[in-house]
């Protein structure tokens, strides 16, 4: 009996070890979201929330589906792995009560600060993108401009070479 007992111990610790692992790679997940904006996050001194938008786009709203569809999926078959890895597939309250707790603790403690980082990532790689991009937009707008010059000056000599040629 007590083999048994340190089991299901060992289980429950397991389990909250799952569900601090389950809201570490939903944080690094959200990153995509966070940087295209499908959500909105609008950082205030100390604070962070969520910006709501009355009229939002619908391809945001199929895209925020998914991407939740894509988080309980996963979540599913961590879940349904660790089950029949530990427990011969038998499902016990404690091991939905260990991921749970687990999650939630997660949360509260180190999920608040891992959110702040994953935000502030966001936030400069979302510059650094917008940085990049103007650069790139005017590189591309002084080649077009330089482009039409150039390529007549090209045409009309292998105009003049054609009709030499003939």
């Amino acid at each position: 009996m007590d083999i048994n007992f340190y089991n299901k111990i060992l289980e429950v610790f397991y389990s909250i070890i799952l569900g601090c692992v389950l809201g570490t790679t939903f944080d690094i997940i959200s990153i995509p979201v966070y940087v295209f904006e499908i959500v909105k996050i609008e950082i205030e001194a100390k604070r962070i929330r969520i910006a709501s938008e009355n009229n939002k786009a619908p391809i945001k709203i199929l895209l925020l589906f998914l991407y939740d569809l894509l988080r309980f999926v996963f979540a599913s078959m961590l879940i349904a792995i660790f089950v029949f890895g530990v427990n011969n597939g038998v499902v016990r309250w404690y091991i939905i009560f260990g991921v749970i707790s687990g999650y939630v603790v997660y949360k509260k403690t180190l999920g608040r600060l891992l959110g702040f980082i994953i935000l502030y990532i966001s936030y400069f790689f979302k510059l650094f993108m917008s940085k990049i991009s103007k650069i790139l937009i005017a590189f591309l707008k002084k080649t077009i401009k330089k482009a039409p010059h150039k390529y007549n000056k090209i045409y009309k000599n292998k105009k003049r070479i054609f009709h030499i040629g003939i």
